[in-house]
């Protein structure tokens, strides 16, 4: 009869061989980390919990199999070399300890079984769907959020920003730039360095120019874009960005790398999400990324165009994307009087909405 040590050995080889082997990031690898830990910790592992989105639900599978595959790596390579120095007493240790590690994967590998081939077996139903209340997917993006907020959200946040905060000025230029948060951190982009966002004042006009990222050094986006305002009509934060431009000898630079804003974007979104709770404290979450999509739709709503002036505004090569953005229905246009890009945006959706309406009209629906 094979002794414990060994049985417990040899399942432990067994189910490692059952994983699949995948490369992953340093953020996948802190991310898998902290959430194994977690799941560890609970009586019984399993990453499916009512309330959880199918993309959280997917990564704690994810996190699950990497987690385990570690775990008995690290235990096996000390079992082996326990049992090549001929060190019995540690090695049945570890055997013991093999044990219940594998007493408790075993019953999360047989809930989730890991997925071995690169494509996925879509006709395995999902249990996440199976669920009696599945949570709707995407419902608190930023797609979505725009829906619950009252047209004039972004005013009503930016009368509760002191009038002595760091962040007024970023807030301002998410009120009305379509740039990313992240694109308010100096750093080097495809046309070179990039100081933040450039606002620029021309008698009653502003200008808020941004140099994009996700561009891969100007090959899928462009390496320039920007929004060209009126300032009496673009509201509060356009008439506080002016004087702010005035003051400054009409050039002003926001960015997140000066004095106690220095450090990443991170810092903006906490402040952004505390200011949202105060003035909305029923919801929804508001993030700089609301801001941005909340632009892009004002954009829509100026354009009339399918969306191609919202992606010539976020320096995207293509207007498909926009559509992950808010819709026209959402957006306001005042103050908008033109947008730019380095790179003529190509156009697939637009396209398709001019088309539909030369059906129409040809139709007689118009």
């Amino acid at each position: 009869m094979k002794s414990s040590v060994t049985l417990a050995h040899q399942k432990a080889m067994a189910m490692l061989d059952s994983l699949p082997v995948r490369s992953i990031g340093p953020s996948s690898t802190k991310l898998y980390s902290s959430l194994f830990r977690r799941l560890w910790s609970l009586p019984v592992i399993d990453p499916l919990r009512l309330g959880d989105s199918r993309d959280y639900y997917n990564v704690k599978k994810a996190a699950v199999v990497w987690g385990g595959q570690q775990l008995l790596e690290r235990l096996l390579k000390k079992f082996q070399k326990a049992a090549d120095e001929g060190n019995v007493d540690c090695a049945r240790r570890l055997g013991r300890i093999l044990q219940r590690v594998v007493s408790r994967l075993e019953p999360a590998f047989a809930l989730e079984p890991p997925q071995r081939d690169k494509i996925p077996n879509f006709y395995q139903p999902s249990r996440w769907s199976s669920q009696e209340m599945s949570p709707q997917r995407g419902v608190g993006s930023k797609r979505h959020v725009l829906k619950r907020l009252p047209l004039q959200w972004r005013e009503i946040v930016w009368a509760a920003v002191p009038q002595d905060s760091i962040y007024r000025d970023p807030i301002a230029g998410l009120m009305l730039s379509a740039a990313r948060p992240g694109e308010y951190i100096p750093g080097p982009r495809a046309r070179g360095h990039s100081p933040g966002i450039l606002v620029t004042r021309d008698k009653d006009h502003l200008t808020l120019e941004t140099c994009p990222l996700k561009s891969h050094d100007g090959k899928y986006g462009a390496d320039r874009c920007g929004i060209r305002i009126l300032i009496p009509e673009g509201g509060p934060a356009a008439v506080y960005l002016g004087e702010r431009c005035l003051l400054a000898g009409g050039v002003l630079v926001i960015c997140l790398e000066t004095g106690d804003l220095r450090g990443t974007s991170d810092k903006l979104r906490k402040y952004v999400g505390r200011i949202g709770r105060i003035v909305f404290p029923a919801g929804p979450q508001i993030t700089p990324y609301v801001y941005r999509s909340a632009r892009l739709a004002d954009i829509k709503a100026w354009a009339k165009d399918g969306g191609a002036s919202a992606a010539t505004a976020a320096g995207h090569s293509n207007d498909g994307t926009q559509r992950k953005y808010g819709h026209a229905a959402y957006g306001n246009p005042r103050g908008i009087v033109g947008v730019y890009s380095s790179r003529e945006v190509r156009l697939i959706s637009a396209t398709k909405v001019m088309r539909l309406r030369q059906k129409t009209t040809n139709l007689g629906l118009d």
